[in-house]
């Protein structure tokens, strides 16, 4: 059986990255919006009010399942934002990548957190 070669993670990649603690601190929060959705989904309605954009009536909900989606978005911009400042060479351009993706990460947890405290039965 072939061996794999063994990948060195290289520290000095992190270390290019300005604000590591805000790419962590956005990891965080929303890993742990999506813990509080699952855990609290007994005490949600089935559906949910989630895509405000569409006309007023039933394309505005989902299932209550479906509240992660905006986390789950918010992860994947963090992701992309944190690849794209690897390959950026201008501090500033990073340091903008790096705030966006944590702005994204709050405003995610906020929209997830007032549909549960305006929908939720406690």
């Amino acid at each position: 059986m072939p061996k794999l070669p063994k990948i060195e993670f290289d520290k000095k990649i992190l270390e290019a990255i300005p604000f590591r603690n805000y790419i962590y601190a956005s990891f965080i929060v929303n890993l742990f919006s999506l813990m509080v959705v699952l855990l609290l989904r007994g005490h949600l309605p089935p559906q949910v009010p989630l895509f405000y954009g569409t006309a007023e009536g039933d394309g505005q909900l989902a299932g209550s399942l479906a509240l992660i989606i905006p986390n789950l978005v918010a992860i994947l911009i963090t992701a992309v934002n944190l690849s794209l400042a690897f390959f950026v060479k201008d501090e500033f351009s990073k340091k903008t990548l790096v705030i966006a993706a944590l702005a994204a990460t709050f405003l995610a947890s906020i929209t997830v957190g007032k549909i549960i405290f305006l929908v939720g039965s406690f």
